[in-house]
């Protein structure tokens, strides 16, 4: 099989823990509640074969949002990872905040590494961008988490009437 002679490398988006799969459509309706194979923890997952993708919830602008991912070995052999790139796609409201990564690094199997991922949305627009992994598994070359946020619904104020009047004076405003 391919995991006894190889690096393997998994993408794990960190989404709170859950009970139910309802727990997790909260988030997303793509994500399910499976048993973490490390450790046994419920945590929402995309489903088995779905590329991984991390979701930054809607968020006020100009705040700023970190979410994690796991860069996880699983394989029988050691996985070297060589480079983690942003493609910012759409938006350069993604970042990789400075987490004292030295290339290349290795991890052992079921060994795992967190990296964190930051959000500081500058508009109420859908924000797109991609994290590229490069490491010598040989399940792909490169593995990919795919971002998206959106940056929160901005106000409007509208009131109405345009004029009130106060009965017990009499006294019309607007």
């Amino acid at each position: 099989s391919l995991a006894s002679s190889s690096s393997i490398i998994e993408i794990v988006p960190l989404y709170p823990p859950c009970q139910t799969n309802q727990d997790c459509q909260k988030l997303d309706t793509s994500l399910e509640c499976r048993k973490e194979p490390n450790n046994n923890n419920l945590l929402c997952r995309q489903p088995f074969g779905k590329p991984a993708f991390l979701k930054f919830m809607e968020q006020s602008t100009g705040k700023i949002y970190k979410q994690s991912f796991l860069i996880r070995s699983m394989g029988k052999q050691a996985l070297t990872i060589n480079s983690i790139r942003l493609e910012t796609g759409s938006s350069y409201d993604f970042t990789l905040p400075s987490q004292n990564l030295h290339f290349p690094f290795t991890l052992q199997p079921r060994e795992e590494k967190e990296i964190v991922v930051g959000y500081t949305p500058s508009d109420n627009k859908a924000d797109k961008g991609r994290i590229l992994v490069a490491s010598n598994a040989s399940n792909p070359e490169q593995a990919n988490l795919i971002l998206s946020g959106g940056g929160g619904p901005s106000c409007s104020l509208k009131v109405s009437p345009s004029s009130l009047v106060f009965a017990s004076t009499g006294q019309r405003l607007g």
